[in-house]
């Protein structure tokens, strides 16, 4: 976790760099000067596509989404790389653990969910916050005491809320990266495309 938070600092701190060193200041025939585009002074509304790369409890995660204006609608899972230990199906020879004899333990398997961003922009900064729904699926291992074995038990289903926050910076004039947090993605990494 460490390792990915270091990342995500060096990648943030690569991107607010200005690669490439504009003219701040150029003419036009009437000599009038040169206004630097930022999220509020575009001619026209705000349409980005974006996608987003995230690491929480549930593992890694993708989304992808629209922007329109102020707000947007995105879509995404994670827990696509967990991994469930192997376990024993029960069965007549190896029948599953008396009661008090076991303890449950939680895999989060999947979680889908759906989200509405709105946003708020300053400059070239922006800042969101998102409320959507998700559906997460987990598979609950019982592990036996006297053995130590894992059976199969059940698979737990729930769904509900959920919430992000994030900031963007407009770093050129068709890209935007964002980070941010949400309940159930966990730390995500966000690069848009204007159109």
């Amino acid at each position: 976790m460490e390792r990915f938070l270091s990342l995500i600092v060096l990648v943030c701190m690569i991107l607010t760099t200005n690669f490439n060193q504009v003219n701040s200041q150029s003419y036009y025939d009437d000599e009038e000067e040169y206004e630097e585009l930022t999220l509020t002074n575009r001619e026209k509304t705000i349409m980005m596509i974006f996608g987003e790369l995230s690491y929480g409890t549930l593992g890694l995660g993708v989304t992808a989404g629209f922007r329109y204006s102020f707000v947007s609608l995105s879509i995404g899972f994670s827990g696509f790389a967990q991994s469930i230990p192997n376990s024993i199906h029960p069965s007549i020879y190896q029948p599953f653990p008396k009661k008090g004899n076991y303890q449950e333990e939680d895999y989060p398997y999947v979680c889908v969910y759906g989200d509405a961003g709105f946003y708020y922009d300053i400059g070239k900064f922006s800042i969101f916050a998102t409320v959507g729904y998700f559906s997460q699926s987990d598979t609950i291992l019982a592990r036996e005491f006297d053995t130590n074995y894992l059976y199969k038990y059940r698979v737990k289903t729930e769904s509900g809320i959920c919430f992000g926050g994030g900031a963007e910076y407009l770093f050129n004039p068709n890209f935007i990266f964002g980070i941010g947090y949400h309940t159930k993605k966990g730390v995500f990494l966000q690069l848009g495309y204007l159109l």
